[in-house]
């Protein structure tokens, strides 16, 4: 797919986030 940021949601809450895309982008930490 592309490379680009990806947005993934924060966990219990409505906030988005940008990361970018790695393979370990489970753990954005």
């Amino acid at each position: 797919g592309d490379g680009g940021p990806a947005k993934v949601p924060w966990p219990g809450t409505d906030y988005w986030y940008e990361i970018e895309k790695k393979a370990d982008a489970e753990d954005p930490d």
